[in-house]
C-alpha cells in the first residue's frame, strides 16, 4: 500500500497518547507532502485510502475511524466506535461519539452526535447540516439543517428528500446538557509511563 501519512512524535499537549499526522504525499488539494495534520491514536483512526485528512488540532481516538473522503477540522474529535466517511465534514468543536455514524453533511460549531445516532445523505446529493450546539441521538437524512438548542432523541428520525430545505432551531435547550467527554487513556499507555518512571528511579 502507498501510505498516505505517518505518525510523528509530537505529541497532543493534554492527551500524549495521541500524536501529530504528517502527509507523505499531496493527499487533497490542501495537504501536501510534508505536512502536518491532527492527532490520531493509532492508523485504525485514519484510512490510509482515500482522501480523508484531519486538519488543524482536531483528533480521532479510540476505537473511532475516518475514512473515504471525509475531513476534521479546527478543534473537532472522534471518540468511541464513531465511523466518519462519505465526505463528511466536522468543524469548530464538533464532536462525535459512542456507536454514531456520520456518512454525509457539515457538523460543525458545539454540535455533538453521540450514541446510536445516524447522520446520512438523502436522494439527489442532499446531506444534513447541523450546527450550533445541537445535540442528536437520532437519525437525520438528506436536506435538513438544525441549529441552536436542539436535542433529536434516540429512535427519531428527520428525514427529507425534497429540494426545499428542512429548517429545524432552537433558541432555548431543554435537554441535558452535555459533559465534556475527554480521551479515554489506554492501559498499555498506563503501563508504559509506570515503567518509566520505574526505570527513571532505578537510575
Amino acid at each position: 500500500m502507498n501510505l498516505k501519512y505517518e505518525i510523528t512524535n509530537i505529541a497532543h499537549p493534554q492527551y500524549p497518547w495521541l500524536h501529530r499526522i504528517r502527509a507523505l504525499r499531496n493527499i487533497r488539494d490542501d495537504v501536501h507532502a510534508g505536512d502536518l495534520g491532527g492527532f490520531v491514536e493509532s492508523e485504525r483512526n485514519l484510512s490510509q485510502e482515500g482522501s480523508c485528512w484531519i486538519y488543524d488540532n482536531a483528533l480521532a481516538g479510540e476505537n473511532s475511524r475516518v475514512t473515504e473522503q471525509s475531513t476534521l477540522h479546527w478543534a473537532s474529535r472522534t471518540l468511541g466506535s464513531s465511523v466518519i466517511s462519505g465526505d463528511a465534514r466536522l468543524d469548530r468543536n464538533a464532536w462525535v461519539l459512542d456507536n454514531a455514524v456520520v456518512a454525509a453533511g457539515t457538523i460543525t460549531n458545539m454540535v455533538t452526535i453521540l450514541g446510536d445516532a445516524r447522520i446520512l445523505p438523502g436522494s439527489g446529493h442532499s446531506s444534513p447540516t447541523l450546527k450550533n450546539d445541537a445535540v442528536i441521538y437520532g437519525t437525520v437524512v438528506g436536506n435538513v439543517e438544525i441549529s441552536g438548542f436542539y436535542e433529536l432523541p434516540p429512535g427519531e428520525k428527520l428525514e427529507n428528500h425534497s429540494r426545499e430545505l428542512l429548517k429545524i432551531h432552537a433558541d432555548v435547550f431543554v435537554g441535558k446538557m452535555m459533559e465534556p467527554r475527554e480521551p479515554r487513556k489506554p492501559k498499555d499507555f498506563i503501563l508504559l509511563t509506570k515503567q518509566k518512571k520505574r526505570s527513571d528511579r532505578e537510575r
